[in-house]
């Protein structure tokens, strides 16, 4: 009975050490640090065209160079991508049917808090600049959008820098726009596993809560420098603990492909 006792207490005391840990790591981020570069580098993303609205995510950059830019999951704006036909000619003077992809523009939403109170819901117009399909189809459910009025996003996140890695049980936040109504709804969890394969692809496991309108929007790993850092994008999962993010590395493979890495080595 003894041994038994003795055995219970010491898993009791693991348990809390590991709990005290995270809530600890949680405490030292401040209150400025999550208002800038985790709820105030959020949107959300709405695509609609005539069959429809779809809502996600999105999590904005601020370049060096003065520019704005927006990641999200790819499969969010695919509904705003068209196929058209053209006839052009050939170097024999033969007309050849030639299919092209057409790119609509989409919306970010902002809302405007004053006094406790929503008082504005603004939407700022972006044109897709990149998207790459999803991991079914061979992408990596990436898109990149620019808006036409950068300004307008003061807020731009941090990358988790390469030479640091996620961790198992390390701290994170996810930004979200639940159910596609509920914009920049925060939630928190922990990394269930770094490394999590699914079809064929690496994707990081998180225990952070999500919900449909939660795709493409941001998962911010806590550092122990008490920063908030990006490190990838939620794209699927349960909707409840069992929730999968596109890794930074290949988002950074997606945007090699259209040159668009600076997005991250020039993110300030």
């Amino acid at each position: 009975m003894k041994s038994k006792l003795t055995i219970l207490v010491m898993s009791a005391c693991v348990i809390a050490s590991i709990l005290c840990s995270t809530l600890f790591s949680v405490v030292q981020v401040g209150r400025e640090e999550i208002e800038r570069r985790v709820v105030g580098c959020s949107v959300q993303v709405v695509s609609s065209t005539d069959a429809g609205a779809v809502a996600g995510s999105g999590v904005v950059f601020k370049l060096k160079d003065g520019k704005t830019y927006i990641l999200t999951a790819g499969h969010v704006v695919e509904n705003a991508i068209e196929v058209k036909t053209d006839w052009v000619k050939d170097k024999e003077g033969e007309e050849k049917e030639v299919k092209k992809r057409v790119f609509n523009d989409v919306w970010v939403v902002i809302e405007r808090v004053k006094d406790d109170i929503t008082t504005a819901e603004v939407r700022l117009r972006c044109k897709i600049v990149f998207y790459k399909q999803v991991e079914e189809e061979g992408g990596h459910d990436v898109a990149v959008l620019e808006p036409y009025e950068g300004d307008m996003l003061p807020y731009g996140a941090r990358p988790l820098p390469s030479d640091r890695k996620v961790y198992a049980g390390q701290p994170v936040y996810h930004v979200g726009s639940l159910e596609g109504m509920l914009t920049n709804s925060v939630t928190f969890g922990v990394v269930s596993a770094p490394v999590r394969m699914y079809k064929n692809a690496s994707f990081i496991q998180l225990s952070t809560p999500a919900r449909p309108g939660s795709s493409g929007g941001g998962i911010f790993v806590v550092e122990d420098d008490g920063k908030c850092y990006y490190a990838g994008m939620l794209t699927r999962g349960s909707g409840e603990t069992i929730n999968l993010a596109v890794p930074l590395f290949r988002i950074r493979q997606a945007l090699k492909e259209a040159n668009l890495e600076k997005i991250l080595d020039e993110a300030q």
